[in-house]
């Protein structure tokens, strides 16, 4: 009986058992498109929930397309310098939109309030004319809405035409607006509280105004002035704090 050398022997069992295992381990993994990693499939295709995909996100794919549900799709309207869009349409943030017919040109202007940007008509911001006002605080100055200013009414101290130092700056601030108005004239309204006799407080009432008029004078305004006293006549008061309200100078 002839007995084969040991060192032929050993080479036999070696490749069968890697054989063996070999068929063992393909066998235990995953069938495809079913995987664990990335090795497990195909060339350029990622592992993603197990699957075998094209793609794992938008950077996997090609110029204009996307990654969509693993798979790689055109992306709708995309355009480039390669691809361009169809006729009657233009490439914009590499999406094909329609032209848009211009809405004004130089010689088709746009409506009274717009103005005509990249050829469309867009509104004047604070635009008025007599069709289109200003909101409630706001006037029409040549055919811009600008800020109203309201004249402020200077008050006085008890039995006194001496303006105070709050008076002078109520005063300040009508003329101020006076001179954003700019108008011809001011009219100048004293009050006075019910204390008193009729007569005293018309002419209390009268002194405060021309007081008020001859510090308008002294800031430079140059214009004419209504002076009236009303006396009590417009008063409210019934206590001291009232009564403060009612000696005053309105300026309109």
């Amino acid at each position: 009986m002839t007995h084969r050398p040991h060192s032929l022997l050993a080479t036999i069992a070696a490749v069968f058992a890697a054989s063996t295992l070999s068929a063992f381990s393909a066998g235990c993994g995953p069938d495809y498109p079913n995987c664990d990693n990335d090795d497990q499939c195909h060339e350029g295709e990622f592992c993603v929930n197990h699957q075998c995909q094209d793609c794992r996100t938008n950077a996997d794919c090609p110029t204009g397309q996307q990654c969509n549900a693993g798979a790689c799709s055109p992306i709708d309207g995309y355009c480039d310098a390669n691809t361009p869009c169809p006729d009657g349409q233009e490439c914009a943030n590499n999406r094909c939109r329609a032209i848009e017919t211009p809405q004004c040109t130089d010689t088709t202007p746009c409506p009274a309030g717009q103005e005509c940007v990249g050829g469309h008509c867009n509104s004047i911001p604070g635009y008025c004319d007599a069709t289109i006002a200003c909101p409630a605080n706001q006037r029409c100055e040549n055919n811009h809405c600008v800020d109203m200013c309201s004249y402020t009414s200077a008050y006085f101290e008890f039995d006194s035409h001496a303006m105070t130092s709050d008076a002078r700056t109520a005063v300040q601030a009508s003329y101020t607006c006076t001179h954003e108005r700019n108008p011809s004239g001011l009219t100048l309204t004293g009050h006075a509280d019910p204390r008193g006799t009729e007569e005293y407080n018309l002419v209390l009432s009268e002194n405060r105004a021309r007081g008020v008029e001859r510090y308008l004078h002294s800031l430079g305004f140059r214009g004419s002035f209504n002076v009236v006293g009303r006396g009590e006549e417009m008063a409210t008061g019934s206590d001291e704090d009232s009564w403060a309200r009612d000696r005053r100078v309105d300026v309109e």
